[in-house]
């Protein structure tokens, strides 16, 4: 560390972005594999993959009956994706093979494969 409080010891940098290699991993791929992976974040966003769990959302405190002086009478509660776990994406760090990871991708987009049946099949 240098004297502005600036870490210049490499080793200590290295440590420090380790716990987020997996989505650097994720972010450097391009073309193809990066259309599928995003598309498959926003299927979970939306509650489409399979073998997802969702989770009972909050209920939304400005809805209200008509007529009601403030009290809530009418409430909505929706489903919401549970956080999307970070292990499945792993399997695809060592992968260079671009064909097989869009032939395995698009098998999650199609919901043939669920996340955990992507690893599976990568890890054969």
């Amino acid at each position: 560390m240098n004297e502005v409080g600036i870490v210049t010891d490499d080793s200590v940098k290295s440590d420090g972005l380790r716990k987020y290699e997996p989505w650097f991993q994720l972010a450097f791929r391009d073309g193809m594999v990066w259309d599928l992976q995003d598309q498959i974040f926003t299927m979970w966003e939306n509650k489409e993959v399979k073998g997802q769990k969702v989770r009972k959302g909050k209920i939304d405190p400005q809805v209200e009956a008509k007529g009601t002086k403030g009290k809530r009478t009418d409430y909505t509660i929706e489903e919401a994706a549970e956080d999307m776990k970070l292990t499945p994406w792993r399997a695809l760090q060592g992968i260079k093979d671009e064909t097989l990871l869009v032939s395995v991708l698009s098998r999650v987009i199609s919901k043939e494969l669920s996340l955990d049946d992507m690893v599976l099949e990568l890890s054969k």
